[in-house]
């Protein structure tokens, strides 16, 4: 390579963090969550379970009615985003309502939440490529061009890459690492408004919420896809709405708990 790309320890350290943090998380907060809550396997199942239909589903749906869009980039974001919560949301709702109707405790909406956003997350981490990311900027930090090279590697784009990897400072890999974290907990969120619209049947509108929350949170990365905002822009932007669903939904249980020990049906303000 005519010019030394610089990857530090810190962008070691940093992508070994995200990466292990993509992979361990969900495990990580099932586990606590089933010693904390007393939580039950079968919401959990059922939330691995139903992603996976859900994501055949709405990936045929996708294959067929959006790839003759691809050439609108801003129309394909947004009918991808509904796809999505259509799919997700309506497919929660219908697990909740006739899978699972005897699994009726916030607890169990939060399990569900943990199956399907931690299947996703995995699929999702896996994808991005971090532990690979993470085990070439280790090759290259401790053995530089050659270590690479004596594991296979072809030149031809290495530089791209490398230079690509440079780039994940520390900062960036945390954000990517808590954006992670983010994430999960915003699937445990729709799993909780969902779960609500079902057993208050008065209470539709917490579906078209996690309906409407959820297209938003589908939109947030076609800024970066449309060059609008940077990877980084986009992590901030993320964790701040994510921070905000948290809130909403934590007021929506205050509420339904308000409801069940009074019998009356206080103002939601």
């Amino acid at each position: 390579m005519e010019q030394q790309i610089n990857i530090g320890i810190f962008t070691v350290i940093g992508l070994g963090l995200a990466s292990v943090t993509s992979a361990l998380l969900p495990v990580i907060l099932w586990i606590i969550w089933r010693k904390k809550a007393h939580a039950a396997w079968i919401p959990l199942i059922a939330g691995v379970v139903g992603y996976l239909f859900i994501g055949t589903f709405r990936g045929a749906a996708r294959a067929l009615f959006l790839t003759p869009m691809q050439d609108t980039p801003w129309l394909f974001y947004i009918l991808q985003a509904v796809f999505a919560g259509v799919f997700e949301e309506g497919g929660r709702y219908l697990i909740f309502r006739y899978a699972i109707p005897q699994h009726d405790r916030f607890t169990d909406a939060v399990s569900y939440g943990i199956g399907h956003g931690g299947l996703e997350h995995f699929i999702v981490g896996w994808q991005s490529s971090l532990f690979f990311g993470f085990v070439v900027a280790l090759l290259y930090h401790f053995q530089g061009i050659d270590g690479l090279l004596a594991q296979g590697m072809d030149m031809e784009g290495l530089p791209e890459l490398l230079q690509d990897i440079a780039d994940h400072h520390f900062l960036r890999c945390l954000l990517i690492a808590l954006d992670h974290f983010g994430s999960l907990l915003f699937q445990c969120c729709m799993s909780v408004l969902v779960f609500t619209a079902v057993q208050r049947d008065r209470h539709p509108r917490w579906l078209l919420a996690a309906f409407g929350l959820h297209v938003l949170a589908d939109i947030i990365p076609a800024f970066h896809f449309a060059g609008d905002l940077s990877e980084m822009e986009i992590d901030v932007l993320q964790l701040l709405f994510a921070a905000g669903v948290v809130y909403l939904t934590y007021r929506v249980r205050q509420h339904y708990e308000a409801e069940n020990h009074t019998g009356e049906l206080p103002d939601f303000t």
